[in-house]
């Protein structure tokens, strides 16, 4: 029987956090944008994307543009790739921004002080 033998060099690549790849943090920035459009953005979304470990609907919340069942399937996803890419499902980084979640930035106004689009 062949015996298996585990690399330690990976292993402390591992524990170091240097081991997740770019591929993987867009990975986890896109799910986490799905979990938050799913959960029909606001409040609801932010901490289903940033905390998903410790996410629940509680029964007062209404309408929702997705089914409960779904949306914690996601949700458990989520934390899963996250656990498997050694970060913390409890604190997870913040939700990458896109023009729904992201407020107009103080480049974005104009010259008489008049608030732009914050697409700038």
């Amino acid at each position: 029987m062949a015996c298996y033998k585990p690399n330690i060099a990976k292993s402390k690549e591992l524990e170091a956090g240097s081991a997740i790849d770019d591929a993987a943090k867009n990975a986890i920035g896109y799910l986490q944008i799905i979990v938050c459009v799913m959960c029909g953005g606001g409040l609801l979304g932010r901490l289903a994307a940033e905390q998903p470990a410790d996410f629940y609907i509680d029964s007062r919340v209404g309408r929702l543009p997705f089914s409960k069942r779904d949306i914690r399937k996601t949700v458990e996803a989520l934390a899963a790739l996250a656990e498997g890419q050694g970060l913390d499902p409890h604190h997870m980084p913040p939700i990458p921004g896109f023009h729904m979640l992201t407020w107009p930035s103080a480049e974005a106004d104009g010259p008489e002080g008049e608030r732009g689009t914050g697409q700038g």
